[in-house]
Order: structure tokens, then C-alpha cells, then sequence
């Protein structure tokens, strides 16, 4: 075999190796390599001084994929991992794949999921947050994020069944194992949530609850501290605007309520949008009347890139109870996804 052929073979093995996203494993199978990478320039509530980093999206990157089992039926998998801060290249805390490690199966029944996953909250109502939970976003800021106020977006041992999509309508229910010994310091109420989702034309809705016993330790879910959480949102999107409203119900009472209102409006590449939340009801004095606001301009580069700026503030009741060092923030970088 002559150089030549021999280069040729190597550039085409090459190629095919290094092809982006996506190995096709014979043609019922997919991998797919995806993620996001943020990073700017920031002076958040909490930073002292003018920092890179990233304040659009948490940075991540992940592996999913799927194999046809025929009849209709799909295996699939997630595993996806964070990373901290692209300026330092830093895994999270929890490192791993503490983001999404599930498998499970689909077809004509829905979907059924397995292991570490996104709660039906997260999966369902993190679409009212018009800026893609940003880190100095409203929700987030007074503790009330719009992907995971019930409990956090994430839990794991994790069951969750999604049923097919029936003109319109979807629902969600998840289950999260407690996997301590019931009566030490550490157990806690098996997780459960009920989601239900509509879409229709220009329409969203959602309506997510957990149940109280869900909340607490189990010895003491029945006291003042916990109570039955409920999100619910409606967005509209008439093309040339957006507008989404979202109420919140906190699984603790020192959360308490809270209701959103946001807009947003393209121009061409250019999108620029305002989130206003206020917390309206709580046993804690520190979170009564918190406020806070959010500026955002986001232009596309391509469907993959953009870059955006950020302004958000608070009055002084979301600095006390967010124990932050001021009530402003801004910040503005670049978002890629891949």
C-alpha cells in the first residue's frame, strides 16, 4: 500500500472519528456529545470585585443517546457533568455526572427515567424564566428559582414517568427514593412531584405540587416550617413579543409566595427583555416585600452563539435576605452551545 493510500485512509478514519456531536453506533443507535460554555465579565450581588466568569448559563457539557429496540421502543441514557467556571476550567463541588445520570425507556406509553435527574419542576417550568436561568436572575436571588424551587432541580434515586402528549397536554410524576435509615439525623421524605404541561399555538401552562410530605425531615413534616409547594405559569408568545407570569409556593414557609412577571421582545438578532419578582407572603420578616429586578439584551451570533449583558438589582429587603454585598449587578460575556 503506497503513502498515498495509506494518508487517505487515515484522514478519512480521521474525519469520521472526529465528526461533531454525533457516533452513529449502526443505525439504530446514536451517542451525542453536548454542552454549554459561559464565560464574561461580572460584578454580581455577591462578588467584591469585577470578576471573568459566567452569568448567563451554569457551564456544562454531557453524553446522551438512545438505541431503537424496534416496535416503537427506545433505551436511552443522559450523563452530564458541570463545570464551575470556564476561566478556570473547574469542575463543581459535586463533580461527576451530578448534573443528569439516568437511564430509561420511551415509546407510545411516554417515557419512563431512572437514577439522578431534573425534577418535573425543572423540566416544566424553567420555560417561564425568559433569560435561560441566569445566575443573577430574580428567582434565584430571592431563593425561589423558577426550574427548582420545590426541593432543588435535581434529585437523585430518582423514578419519573412523562406521559405521551395528548392534544396538548403532558404530565409528570417523580419519585426520589430515601435511601438513609429512617430516624437518624439524615433522613429525609421520600421526594414526590406532579406536573402537569399544555401547549398550544402561541400558549404555555404549567402547573407543578409537592406535596408536603415531600419537604421535610420525617420527623418533622407535620410541624409550621413545611408546607404543600405549587408553581404555576402561563406564557404567551405573539411573535413579535413574550410575556410569562409565574406564582410560586415554597415548600418552606420562610420562602413563602412569590409571583413574576416578565417580558421580552426580538429585534432581528437582537432580543430585550425586564423579569420582575416580589415575594408576597412569608413567616420570616427578612424575606417580607423582597423585590428584585432584571434587565437583559441577548444577540445571536448563529444558533449556537451569543453573546449578552445583564443588569439586575434589589431593594433592601432581597439584600438582607439574600445576605448580599450590594444590590446591584452587572455582567456580560458570550454563550456557546455545542
Amino acid at each position: 500500500m503506497n503513502k498515498s493510500m495509506t494518508a487517505t485512509m487515515l484522514a478519512g478514519v480521521l474525519t469520521a472519528s472526529l465528526a461533531p456531536c454525533t457516533w452513529a453506533q449502526g443505525s439504530p443507535s446514536s451517542v451525542t456529545l453536548y454542552g454549554t460554555l459561559d464565560i464574561g465579565l461580572a460584578r454580581t450581588f455577591t462578588d467584591k470585585t469585577t470578576s471573568v466568569r459566567g452569568s448567563k448559563f451554569p457551564s456544562n457539557w454531557g453524553v446522551r443517546g438512545s438505541e431503537d429496540l424496534g416496535g416503537g421502543l427506545k433505551a436511552n441514557f443522559n450523563l452530564e457533568s458541570s463545570v464551575l467556571y470556564v476561566d478556570t476550567g473547574a469542575y463543581s463541588g459535586n463533580g461527576g455526572f451530578a448534573r443528569q445520570a439516568w437511564v430509561g425507556l420511551s415509546g407510545g406509553f411516554g417515557e419512563l427515567m431512572l437514577g439522578r435527574t431534573t425534577t418535573p419542576q425543572a423540566r416544566m417550568m424553567g420555560q417561564f424564566d425568559l433569560n435561560g436561568i441566569s445566575d443573577v436572575n430574580p428567582w434565584k436571588l430571592l431563593g425561589v428559582p423558577a426550574n427548582g424551587s420545590l426541593g432543588g432541580a435535581r434529585h437523585s434515586d430518582q423514578v419519573q414517568y412523562a406521559t405521551p402528549r395528548v392534544g396538548g397536554l403532558q404530565g409528570r410524576i417523580a419519585y426520589s427514593f430515601d435511601e438513609t435509615q429512617k430516624g437518624t439525623a439524615t433522613a429525609r421524605d421520600p421526594m414526590l412531584q406532579l406536573g402537569l404541561a399544555y401547549s398550544a399555538g402561541a400558549w404555555n401552562a404549567g402547573l407543578v405540587a409537592m406535596p408536603k410530605a415531600s419537604a421535610g425531615k420525617l420527623d418533622s413534616v407535620n410541624s409550621d416550617i413545611y408546607q404543600t409547594g405549587v408553581v404555576a405559569g402561563v406564557k404567551y408568545n405573539a411573535g413579535a413579543f413574550v410575556v410569562s407570569t409565574l406564582f410560586q409556593r415554597d415548600e418552606q414557609k420562610a420562602l413563602g409566595d412569590s409571583l413574576s412577571l416578565s417580558a421580552s421582545m426580538p429585534l432581528g438578532a437582537l432580543e430585550l427583555g425586564a423579569q420582575y419578582v416580589q415575594v408576597l407572603k412569608s413567616t420570616n420578616a427578612v424575606y417580607r416585600d423582597a423585590k428584585a429586578l432584571e434587565l437583559f439584551a441577548n444577540y445571536s451570533l448563529s444558533k449556537r452563539t451569543r453573546l449578552y449583558a445583564i443588569a439586575a438589582g434589589a431593594n433592601d429587603d432581597a439584600k438582607r435576605a439574600g445576605n448580599l454585598l450590594r444590590k446591584h449587578s452587572l455582567s456580560g460575556g458570550v454563550l456557546h452551545r455545542f
